[in-house]
């Protein structure tokens, strides 16, 4: 679609052979989408996670022209079942996701210190953990002497969330 601002994300599922099943494009009118990863629930719906200015997906109330982190949910065929953004001031980043017993935990970034990421030190990781219908069980941050940011993230069969942090 040539209205579409670039770039935009695009989810695909392919076969344990690699045959190409599904691909769904996420774009806006407005402003790009950066979908950075992705992860199947014990539900088998999806967890997508990236970041974006685009009024369809962002908290334009809280972003002002900055990136939000965006968690979209995603159906097992790829149809968008729920979005929800996360913002404050400054720009804010989800870079990595990974599924959970009882939901799934996300880490990236914020250079904020207002709206959803009130009361931080300012440019910090940041990592969430989210039950099935996208709720903040709880978040946490690192904060080093430089921006902060998570890599990468995993659990463990103890319910453990594990993190890379680059500082």
């Amino acid at each position: 679609n040539t209205k579409w601002k670039k770039p935009y994300g695009f989810v695909a599922r392919y076969s344990k052979t690699g045959s190409l099943r599904w691909i769904k494009a996420f774009a806006s009118t407005s402003d790009s989408i950066m979908l950075e990863d992705i992860a199947v629930l014990s539900d088998g719906t999806m967890a997508v996670v990236g970041y974006t200015k685009a009024s369809e997906y962002a908290a334009n109330d809280k972003s002002k022209g900055t990136y939000d982190a965006i968690i979209l949910r995603l159906t097992s065929t790829g149809y968008l079942k729920s979005s929800k953004s996360f913002g404050g001031k400054n720009s804010d980043m989800f870079t990595c996701v990974t599924a959970t017993e009882n939901g799934f935990a996300v880490g990236g970034t914020t250079y904020s210190t207002t709206g959803d990421f009130e009361g931080l030190p300012g440019t910090s990781a940041i990592i969430m953990n989210f039950d099935a219908d996208t709720n903040v069980v709880w978040k946490k941050y690192l904060h080093g002497n430089a921006a902060s940011t998570i890599g990468g993230i995993a659990h463990d069969d103890d319910g453990n969330i594990f993190a890379t942090c680059l500082t």
